[in-house]
């Protein structure tokens, strides 16, 4: 901020952190639940051996990782930051994304991801 009236971009700033430190908002059950059959729906299209099943699935592995820090009430701060948290704070689930995004989206892959990032209580 190179120049501030009325303390404008420090209370900007300030307003900023507190949501950050707040967290986003909390998922309902329902919520969850239907992102949930969103993704088996996906999953189940996924299956099929064409373009538009291959395309489904990498829109899963893409979405998922998404998915997996709305789930938890955690932010999203894009997928370089996100893999790096889950590498120190849930090395299980890096581990599965790591493993699917380097096997093309193996199906059985995407099927355990989509299974841990609903099933993570």
């Amino acid at each position: 901020i190179l120049f501030e009236e009325n303390n404008f971009g420090s209370k900007l700033l300030d307003e900023v952190k507190h949501l950050s430190q707040i967290g986003p908002q909390k998922m309902s059950f329902e919520e969850i639940k239907n992102l949930r059959l969103w993704s088996d729906k996906m999953l189940n299209r996924s299956r099929r051996n064409d373009v538009e099943g291959n395309y489904r699935k990498i829109w899963l592995a893409h979405d998922l990782l998404i998915f997996y820090f709305d789930v938890r009430h955690i932010w999203f701060l894009g997928p370089k930051k996100a893999l790096k948290w889950l590498r120190e704070n849930d090395p299980e689930m890096y581990n599965i994304f790591e493993s699917l995004y380097n096997s093309s989206c193996n199906i059985k892959l995407l099927e355990l991801a989509s299974e841990k990032v609903f099933n993570h209580r």
